[in-house]
This record gives C-alpha cells, structure tokens and sequence, in this order.
C-alpha cells in the first residue's frame, strides 16, 4: 500500500518522515538505528511493538502515555494474542501480520473500542523496521484518535 503523504496528520506525518529518512535508497529500515528521541514530539501516541516468529504473535514493548490513557488496561509486555476481546482485534491481527509479512507500511482506522464514548475511532500508522537479514522486527504503530482524543 502506498502513503499519500499529503493525508497524513501530523502525529503520522513526523513518524513517516523519520521512517523514510532512514528508510532511504533501500526502503528497509533497520530496528537498531531507531531513535526514539528523533520524533520526540509523537512518542506519547505510539506503540513499539516486537514481531515474534516472522509475525506469529506481537508483543508490546513501548505504549505512549497518550495512547496508554486511552486503553483499557497496560498491555505493555504483553502480546497481541493475550489481550482480551480478541473477536474485536481481527483487523489489529491483520495490520500487523501484513506489515510483518510485506514490509510495507500501512494505514489503518480502527473503531475505538476503550472506555470513552467520545472517542470514535483510532487512525494507526504501521511502520515496520527490520533486522539485518531483511525480516522484519518490529513495527512502530502511530496512534491518532479522532477529536485528537481528548479525554472526558
């Protein structure tokens, strides 16, 4: 899938730009040149999340406080397939196996589905970055919510 750059909010904007910029020639950037202070300004709305088994299974390493506020719960260390309400994470299953799988990134809208109703949905960014040997391992998810998801 392609990003239209000029459709992208801010918070997704600053992490693309980042991505590309180490991205490069090659398109494949490496997870250990990551720097998480380089998009300083988002790192309250993103999930760094670990591919596990060339995307078996995802486990939460990093939530931002603004993306942390909005859940249910504190899933950090977590995997995707110990969360619960599960039936509800089909598309979130499927973002993040076809990131692992194509090393692409992808935008996806997402029905929120945490404890405030003034939320409606989230508009994730999935950034995958690789190991050496060209799988991928890990994806950086930004995390935009709709009325810039002000809390109650």
């Amino acid at each position: 899938m392609s990003i239209n750059h000029d459709a992208l909010n801010r918070i997704h904007r600053v992490a693309y730009d980042y991505w590309q910029m180490l991205a490069g020639s090659n398109a494949r950037p490496l997870r250990i040149d990551f720097d998480p202070f380089a998009i300083a300004s988002v790192l309250p709305n993103v999930i760094m999340t670990n591919v596990i088994d060339q995307g078996r299974d995802f486990q939460f390493r990093v939530f931002g406080q603004i993306v942390r506020d909005r859940l249910i719960g504190n899933y950090t260390g977590m995997c995707l397939s110990e969360l619960p309400n599960q039936d509800n994470r089909q598309k979130v299953w499927r973002s993040y196996r076809d990131v692992a799988q194509n090393g692409q990134p992808l935008l996806s809208v997402l029905d929120y589905t945490g404890p405030f109703h003034n939320i409606r949905q989230a508009d994730e960014l999935y950034l995958p970055f690789f190991q050496t040997d060209g799988l991928v391992q890990s994806i950086l998810v930004a995390v935009a919510f709709d009325q810039d998801g002000y809390l109650p």
